[in-house]
């Protein structure tokens, strides 16, 4: 929280989202980071290779991770 106070993300005098509705039945904190977490460690897997032109097979495959419902913070 200090690098983000030092580089004006927060502003501790001044919460913007405190009082925020929260969507009833929403992902806690701790899902959401769990789901950020799987994504970059997808996202590493997927650096980790040559920048060669994806096989259709291998993008449908993305696809259909994005869409499987499994990181509901995508939708």
């Amino acid at each position: 929280m200090e690098k983000a106070v030092a580089i004006g993300r927060i502003h501790p005098g001044k919460p913007q989202l405190v009082n925020h509705p929260v969507t009833p039945g929403g992902r806690t904190l701790a899902e959401a980071a769990a789901q950020m977490l799987r994504l970059t460690d997808a996202a590493g897997v997927i650096r980790a290779h040559p920048d060669y032109a994806a096989p259709q097979a291998k993008m449908d495959a993305i696809t259909g991770l994005l869409r499987s419902g499994r990181f509901p913070l995508l939708d």
